[in-house]
């Protein structure tokens, strides 16, 4: 049991604090470690269902040093745990989840300790292992290929496949993306009911999910109406069902050729491995900094920032090892491939406080001055537009008026398009219009 006894066990509340707080009339109560910036409470299990977030707003604005709140249900051995600090906010734990994924959270609780509850926040375990895993189902993938095309291109066949089905969940988290069963209402195809319909395509028409993404890829986020939407009729398994998304310009959905043969004409088997791969995990484009959409059914949350990690271990370690053949190549030469490759091309990932510190620090200044400028451009046009969502007016002129740069890899660059487009598309609000994505 995670309970308060549990932590006390572990060097917690030598020195506390009891009191309650009000939330919607109730008043609840709690325990504040005062050495290690935590609270805790011990609600029901609709309370920590409902009220947990709205608990987190209130606490931490009152204790502006508190770093961690804990909640423990009554009913059951599940809690959950919010980190103040970190970048991924919530951590999850059920007993009556599956076994694979209990007993993997179960390892990182029993490890805690004042000094160390960071750890089950900490990004760099979740990081490896989602990186071991994909790189054995791209290398899978990719070997899968019986064409006469060179290993770099297989490769590389499979990697685009990978990134546009990635993309595909996270897009699914923005609810822009539609789906109507036959017989059935219209949807959201969020990442729940994204991940149920592709693992139901993986147990009843595992041949068919190949073809089934791609004419999502092409035939729907690839196509440019007026209206900005494409819908697509799809028959699997004897049921119809209709899909409707948006246009995403910029180049990440269009087919390509590769020799002879279009990408939706180059057979990869081993996509069932990476839809079992990657529904383990949550896709959260921004993670709520007061309310919690971690799944608790997956190992972890994977964010952009996250992949931008694994993607560019991606490009070290393939300009590092060569690729001349792909059966050379083998999981346990990538960390060393990863050193010195770094030193080679000169690529390092630099942490987002690092990169928050030196971007606020030069461009504040600036900023302030160009706001205080009566009719500056980018004023008149927020004006112009004061009944639109700002914020995303500000990330699409950024993206695509103030951010220039150059990469001898083109993997990278289309990382960061990417990136860009994902953070653009976070700024939409519920049931606000989609526009097409920039070109970058």
């Amino acid at each position: 049991m995670y309970d308060y006894e549990f932590l006390k066990n572990k060097g917690f509340f030598k020195n506390f604090h009891e009191d309650n707080i009000e939330i919607e009339g109730k008043q609840i109560s709690y325990l504040l470690d005062l050495n290690n910036a935590l609270i805790y409470f011990e609600i029901n299990i609709d309370d920590l269902n409902n009220l947990a977030s709205k608990i987190v707003r209130a606490v931490t604005s009152l204790y502006q040093k508190i770093d961690f709140v804990w909640f423990k249900a009554l009913e059951k051995n599940k809690i959950k745990i919010y980190s103040r600090n970190t970048e991924i906010k919530w951590f999850n734990y059920d007993e009556d989840k599956r076994s694979e994924i209990r007993k993997s959270k179960e390892l990182l609780l029993n490890k805690i300790s004042p000094n160390k509850i960071k750890g089950l926040f900490d990004l760099k375990g979740l990081e490896n292992k989602f990186y071991n895993e994909l790189w054995d189902v791209r290398l899978r993938i990719a070997k899968s290929i019986n064409l006469p095309l060179d290993d770099a291109s297989k490769l590389l066949v499979a990697q685009r496949f990978i990134d546009r089905t990635i993309f595909l969940y996270f897009l699914s988290g923005l609810n822009v993306v539609w789906i109507t069963k036959e017989g059935g209402t219209t949807t959201v195809f969020g990442i729940k009911n994204l991940r149920d319909t592709l693992k139901w395509l993986n147990d009843n028409c595992k041949e068919d999910i190949f073809q089934f993404l791609n004419s999502i890829f092409f035939d729907i986020l690839n196509v440019n109406k007026n209206d900005k939407f494409t819908k697509k009729t799809f028959e699997e398994c004897g049921i119809k069902f209709e899909i409707k998304g948006p246009y995403l310009d910029g180049g990440l959905f269009r087919e390509e050729q590769f020799g002879s043969y279009s990408e939706r004409n180059i057979k990869l088997k081993g996509v069932e491995d990476l839809i079992n791969l990657l529904n383990q995990y949550n896709w959260i484009v921004t993670e709520n900094e007061s309310g919690d959409n971690s799944d608790e059914e997956t190992i972890g949350n994977l964010t952009p920032e996250i992949l931008g990690h694994i993607y560019e271990r991606f490009s070290v370690s393939f300009d590092s090892l060569g690729i001349k053949n792909l059966k050379e190549i083998k999981l346990d030469k990538l960390k060393e491939s990863l050193k010195s490759g770094r030193k080679k091309i000169g690529s390092y990932y630099t942490p987002r406080p690092i990169t928050n510190y030196m971007a606020k620090k030069a461009i504040s200044l600036v900023l302030k001055n160009k706001i205080k400028m009566e009719g500056a451009p980018e004023v008149r046009e927020f004006e112009e537009l004061k009944n639109k969502n700002r914020n995303y007016i500000w990330v699409k002129q950024i993206i695509t008026k103030n951010l220039y740069g150059v990469d001898i890899m083109s993997g990278a660059i289309e990382v960061a398009k990417l990136r860009m487009w994902l953070w653009l598309v976070s700024q939409l609000k519920e049931n606000e219009e989609f526009e097409i994505l920039p070109n970058l």
